[in-house]
């Protein structure tokens, strides 16, 4: 402050100054001001101390001043908003020297997402994928496109509406898609999947009951690189598995005593069928030894072997072995049982994968074919196993008078049965 007296004067420094401006929002309960991306729009910022005249003020909004201000009253000013990306920012006025800020006053439309095209991919990846949506800005501002959590190996801003990406290899399903574009982010879900694995071809599609074989896999999105990827027939998985390409896969087969099943590739989350490609050899018999059975009820055990098996025939306890030969009884018991024509041995013990115990049951008819199930596998051999034919040692007749008519006679012998055959 200067005081002149005449031709004298004196100062104080700093004694006095003004309000500064003070700008607020012009909406009810002070809520921030959203704006669309690309700017061109008006601004009204109310407040106080913002001059009796226009004094080259300026008006910006975070670090970005606006394309044009206008003063209306010491209460108000009016300014052309710039383009801008980032979310809520603060708004602050300059009155000549001096300035005066709003915080958290003035936003930015998010990015907004709507299609994807091409929504489907392969799982190699390397694909080209236009985003369309909204308030992509007007320029480049370094956007981003992300499938998932796995950004697009490379993304191009086309204009306000478009983007296109370069998009990574996956083996997801349905996954969600995001884009950034300066400090603005937003999402889509399920907007993006890839293929899923494909199964054409299974090399050596028929195995041993016993497994343990390596077979091979042909198709197609099997991934890039190796996901994890496992094989399955039916419900059992392999016992292990081996990626080799995006179109070949390698398993080792676990033992199995079913019929044709279908195989089941997974890759990563995604899995891939073929129906009816694998199958496991039947229950194979070849021969039986000895061939016949005494008609009575005597246990036999009937005994189904390999075919590197000694050929046996004893009597324990009365009990007679019989060896018969045989491949792919599994390696386990699957509950296998073994029938003699269309009767079922009284009692079936699993051995081996050669070789399977069963009590034969009684029998009268001639000769009868052996079948073996192994689980839901049957084979039979026919015409392998008989039963012994009555005998008569003699015969004793009882004579009468013929008034009678009648004579009594007593047959005896064997095999004739263990109750009445009619």
């Amino acid at each position: 402050v200067v005081v002149t007296a005449g031709v004298s004067g004196g100062s104080l420094t700093e004694a006095y100054s003004y309000d500064a401006a003070h700008p607020q929002q012009k909406l009810l309960d002070h809520e921030t001001v959203n704006h669309a991306v690309q700017g061109l729009t008006i601004l009204s910022v109310s407040g106080q101390h913002f001059g009796a005249a226009s004094y080259s003020r300026g008006v910006r909004v975070g670090g970005t001043a606006s394309e044009g201000t206008d003063w209306a009253s010491d209460s108000a000013v009016t300014a052309k908003m710039a383009d801008g990306i980032r979310g809520t920012m603060q708004v602050a006025i300059t009155v000549g020297i001096r300035g005066g800020s709003y915080t958290e006053a003035v936003s930015y439309d998010k990015v907004e997402l709507s299609t994807l095209v091409p929504s489907n991919r392969p799982a190699t990846g390397s694909v080209v994928v236009t985003v369309f949506g909204s308030d992509f800005a007007r320029a480049d501002y370094s956007a981003v496109g992300r499938v998932g959590f796995t950004s697009s190996e490379n993304t191009a801003w086309v204009s306000d509406t478009a983007l296109q990406a370069l998009v990574s290899a996956g083996v997801a399903i349905s996954r969600r898609v995001a884009v950034t574009v300066g400090e603005n982010v937003n999402t889509i879900s399920e907007a993006a999947s890839y293929d899923v694995a494909t199964v054409s071809s299974v090399v050596y599609g028929n195995r041993g009951a016993f497994g343990d074989s390596v077979f091979s896999v042909s198709g197609s999105q099997m991934g890039t690189v190796d996901y994890t990827g496992a094989l399955r027939f039916g419900s059992t998985g392999c016992e292990s598995s081996q990626w080799i390409s995006d179109t070949q896969v390698h398993g080792i087969v676990a033992a199995g005593v079913d019929g044709t099943l279908r195989l089941v590739l997974t890759a990563g989350v995604r899995s891939g069928s073929g129906t009816e490609v694998v199958s496991y050899d039947l229950p194979t018999v070849s021969t039986i030894f000895p061939t016949n059975h005494p008609l009575t009820r005597v246990s036999y055990a009937l005994n189904v072997s390999g075919e590197d098996e000694d050929i046996h025939f004893k009597s324990i306890n009365g009990t007679y072995m019989v060896t018969m030969s045989g491949l792919s009884f599994s390696d386990a018991d699957y509950t296998g049982s073994v029938r003699v024509g269309f009767t079922t041995c009284e009692s079936s013990m699993w051995v081996s994968d050669t070789a399977v115990v069963g009590t034969v049951p009684q029998g009268f008819t001639g000769t009868r074919g052996i079948g073996v199930t192994a689980g839901t596998l049957l084979g039979s051999v026919t015409e392998t196993l008989s039963f012994d034919v009555p005998l008569v040692y003699f015969v004793q007749a009882t004579n009468y008078p013929p008034a009678q008519n009648e004579s009594l006679m007593n047959i005896s012998g064997t095999n004739w049965g263990a109750h009445d055959y009619t």
